[in-house]
């Protein structure tokens, strides 16, 4: 009855309700049987309408519709040829272990941070992510940005452009990159972060990381954390 009443809506001028004398009545509709593979449905209507002098008018016959199959918009762009328009790569590098990016895996698939993403590509150190607008890589860089220190790139491409309307179509690529630290790393602090950080040891241990960096002191167990513009700008090395 679903499908039925679903055609019968967009016929224009069938109305099986209506307050007007002259309006046309649906009075009755039934399926006409079709091959499976014809990509044809058929509804044999009866309606009635009342002509002049008050006489009613009746007339049967049948309603052809055209089954086409079609795709989602995202579907549609990942069969398309360059399709994509905004690519966020994720990298972290020089590291041995993946912790810290295994554990972005899972809150990236408990949140559903990659719905909307066209197709996924998955390398030695990170993964590529391709949306079909800038909006969406947008919102999927700022969930990363919530949850684990990372420092961004954006860079763009020119594909086409059009100097008569003055518009122009750019493909855009975000490097995303993450710390290159895990829980249980050795942090070695400058002696400026240090003393800025409270006089800890230059030596730390990495306690925890979120979208900052925590670590402690192994000497004295005091904790701090550090946000990851700090990191990028001035810590040294560290090993495992």
């Amino acid at each position: 009855r679903e499908l039925m009443a679903l055609c019968l809506s967009n016929v224009s001028g069938l109305s099986a309700r209506s307050s007007s004398k002259d309006a046309i009545r649906l009075v009755d509709a039934a399926w006409v049987w079709t091959e499976p593979h014809s990509m044809r449905l058929k509804i044999r209507v009866t309606i009635q309408r009342q002509v002049s002098g008050g006489t009613i008018l009746q007339q049967a016959f049948v309603i052809t519709f055209v089954v086409r199959n079609q795709q989602c918009i995202e579907c549609q762009s990942e069969f398309r040829q360059g399709s994509w328009k905004s690519l966020v790569q994720v990298r972290q590098r020089a590291v041995n272990h993946k912790r810290t990016f295994l554990y972005l895996e899972q809150l990236i698939l408990k949140h559903g941070a990659h719905r909307g993403c066209l197709s996924i590509e998955t390398f030695r150190d990170g993964m590529d992510f391709y949306f079909p607008d800038t909006g969406k890589a947008n919102r999927f860089i700022s969930f990363l940005e919530s949850v684990v220190p990372i420092r961004t790139k954006m860079s763009k491409k020119l594909i086409g452009e059009d100097r008569h309307s003055n518009i122009s179509n750019f493909k855009f690529t975000n490097l995303v990159e993450i710390v290159p630290l895990c829980r249980g790393d050795l942090l070695y602090l400058p002696h400026k972060i240090a003393r800025d950080l409270g006089d800890l040891a230059r030596t730390a241990v990495v306690k925890n990381i979120t979208h900052l960096i925590h670590f402690q002191d192994p000497v004295s167990g005091r904790s701090s954390s550090m946000n990851p513009e700090i990191y990028w700008r001035g810590v040294g090395t560290h090993t495992n």
